[in-house]
C-alpha cells in the first residue's frame, strides 16, 4: 500500500485495537491464504488489513470531489484489453470483483475511460448512508442499481445495451449461493454472476484494483468466461468455480487488501471469536 495519510493509519490502527473479534477473523482469513503465520507476522498483516480498509473509505470520500474526466485515478491496467475485446461481441460484460483494494476508484477509472459502467449496490442501512454511496458513484459516472425486486431486469437490460456490469461477488449474503472450494475450504459464493452470464450469454471477467505505496492502482483482469464460450447452456457451478479460482489468484497477490470482515466460511459462523 502507498504511504497513507495519518488519518487512515490512525483510523485503521484504532479499529484493529477495538475490534478483537474482527481482528481474529481477519487473522484466520490471512492464514487461509498464506498458511500458518508467527504471532508477530499475523499481527502485522492483520493491522495492515485494517489500515487498507480505512484507506478504502478515505479514497471513497475523495471520490466526492473527483472529476472523472480531468482527474482519473492513477490506474495501471493489466489485461484490460480483455474487457475491450469482450465488449466487441455486443453482449455486455459481467465483471466480478472481491471487496478488495480500491474497487470504487476502479469503477471511477472505468467510467473515465469511456466504459458504460453499471454497478449493483447492497441495500445499506441507514438509508442516508446508502444514498451517499449511490451519489458518490453516480458523480464519477457509474450507473447504480440498488438491490431490489427488479434488479435482474435492470441488469439484463444493461447487458443487452452492451454495458459493463460490475458485481462485488465474494460474499454470499443470503446463504443460497453455489458451493465452491475457496482457499482450501468449502463455502458458497453468490450465484448471481453465473446466472446472469447464462441468461444473457455474456462473458465474465474477474478484476481487482490494487493500492500501491506510490499511489498507483494496478488493475488486473482475468477471464472467467471468454466471449466465445458464453452461451445459454453455461453451467453456473463451473462458472462460479472459475470465479473462485480467479479470486484466489487476485487476492493472494496482496491478501492484506482483502476487506473481508464478515464470516464467509461455515467454520467461522457462530464462533465466539466472530
Amino acid at each position: 500500500m502507498r504511504a497513507l495519510p495519518t488519518v487512515a493509519r490512525v483510523a485503521g490502527g484504532v479499529a484493529w485495537v477495538v475490534m478483537p473479534r474482527r481482528r481474529r477473523l481477519v487473522g484466520r482469513n490471512l492464514e487461509r491464504i498464506l498458511g500458518p503465520l508467527s504471532a508477530g507476522e499475523r499481527r502485522r498483516r492483520c493491522r495492515l488489513a485494517f489500515v487498507s480498509a480505512a484507506t478504502y473509505w478515505l479514497d471513497t470520500f475523495r471520490l466526492w470531489r473527483l472529476d472523472p474526466v480531468s482527474s482519473p485515478p492513477s490506474v495501471e491496467p493489466d489485461g484490460m484489453e480483455l474487457l475491450t475485446d469482450a465488449l466487441s461481441h455486443g453482449r455486455g460484460v459481467v465483471v466480478v470483483t472481491p471487496h478488495f483494494g480500491s474497487w470504487d476508484l476502479g469503477g471511477a477509472w472505468l467510467a473515465s475511460q469511456g466504459f458504460d459502467v453499471t454497478a449493483v449496490m447492497e441495500r445499506l442501512e441507514p438509508p442516508r448512508l446508502r444514498q451517499w454511496f449511490a451519489e458518490v458513484r453516480r458523480r464519477v459516472g457509474v450507473h447504480v442499481i440498488i438491490h431490489g425486486p427488479d434488479v435482474w431486469e435492470q441488469l439484463t437490460d444493461a447487458l443487452a445495451a452492451n454495458r459493463v456490469v460490475v458485481l462485488v461477488a465474494d460474499r454470499d449474503l443470503h446463504g443460497r449461493g453455489i458451493p465452491v472450494e475457496f482457499f482450501g475450504e468449502r463455502t458458497t459464493l453468490p450465484k448471481g454472476p453465473a446466472e446472469l452470464a447464462r441468461r444473457c450469454a455474456a462473458p465474465v471477467l474477474a478484476v481487482a484494483f490494487y493500492d500501491l505505496v506510490d499511489g498507483t492502482h494496478p488493475a488486473i483482469a482475468r477471464t472467467v468466461v471468454a466471449p466465445d464460450d458464453a452461451h445459454p447452456d453455461l453451467d453456473p457451478a463451473a462458472v462460479t468455480r472459475g470465479v473462485a479460482a480467479a479470486f484466489e489468484e487476485l487476492i493472494s497477490s496482496a491478501p492484506e487488501q482483502w476487506h473481508l470482515f464478515q464470516p464467509i466460511w461455515p467454520s467461522d459462523r457462530g464462533r465466539s471469536a466472530v
